[in-house]
């Protein structure tokens, strides 16, 4: 456990660049969401009746503001609700949110 712990920390300058850039993408990202889904994904919205993003309880994590937008990101990325995701997106906004998901996970 201490050679782990001791290793993570001695990695740590050498990946500092790499964690900025992605809390950079990551940013962009963010506000660009904030930008086009602010306010439209919502409990009671609609369009999202019957879609799994709703049904799994992910409404939490919309993109109402720039740090549920982040957190949103983070939670798409590193949990993997893929499909809930851009279900909902997509929902929301055709096209747009299908292609803003799957451009952060190409290039965030």
């Amino acid at each position: 456990m201490a050679a782990a712990f001791l290793t993570a920390f001695a990695n740590l300058p050498a990946s500092v660049g790499v964690m900025g850039i992605m809390y950079v993408a990551g940013g962009l990202w963010s506000t660009l969401g904030v930008q086009l889904f602010g306010g439209t994904v919502y409990d009671g919205n609609p369009a999202l009746e019957g879609t799994d993003y709703m049904e799994e309880g992910y409404d939490i994590l919309n993109n109402n503001d720039y740090a549920m937008a982040f957190m949103s990101l983070f939670t798409f990325i590193t949990a993997g609700p893929y499909h809930e995701f851009i279900e909902a997106a997509e929902a929301a906004i055709p096209v747009v949110g299908y292609l803003y998901h799957v451009s952060f996970y190409v290039r965030g």
